[in-house]
């Protein structure tokens, strides 16, 4: 007395999957990559756009015009610091840490790329002699 159950996990839904292939279609995704041209992968007129702050040669870094100001808030009006920082949970805070630091690396590398700009660091030689006495008495003992 085996009886089968009717079971829908087996029948192939046919229209359902002619449905997915139109909406696929309409999508673009149907594997049809012939519309897609490279002007497509330009960038916008919004991205394209810069600023005098995007300018490397820039003195002025936003990073350390922040961490300047939040320093000098710190520092000059302790309570509206905390007012401003208390409601920061432990992200928040590491991620003000981190934008302190990112604006220090910013300003060290600024500096690195003036000095290299200006022709390097400048080292004093010292004079070496040009010829040695090992025989002699020491320097300084005559």
């Amino acid at each position: 007395m085996c009886e089968e159950l009717g079971s829908d996990e087996d029948d192939i839904d046919e229209d359902g999957q002619e449905y997915l292939e139109i909406l696929a279609k309409q999508a673009g995704e149907d594997g049809d990559d012939e519309d897609w041209e490279e002007d497509d992968a330009e960038e916008t007129a919004l991205e394209g756009y810069s600023t005098i702050i995007d300018d490397e040669d820039n003195p002025v870094d936003e990073y350390q015009i922040f961490k300047t100001i939040f320093q000098t808030i710190q520092n000059r009006n302790p309570v509206w610091y905390q007012t401003l920082t208390q409601g920061l949970n432990e992200e928040q805070r590491k991620q003000l840490q981190d934008i302190a630091t990112l604006a220090d690396q910013r300003r060290a590398a600024h500096e690195s790329k003036m000095i290299e700009k200006h022709g390097g660091y400048k080292f004093n030689a010292p004079v070496v002699p040009t010829s040695f006495n090992f025989g002699g008495p020491a320097p300084g003992m005559n």
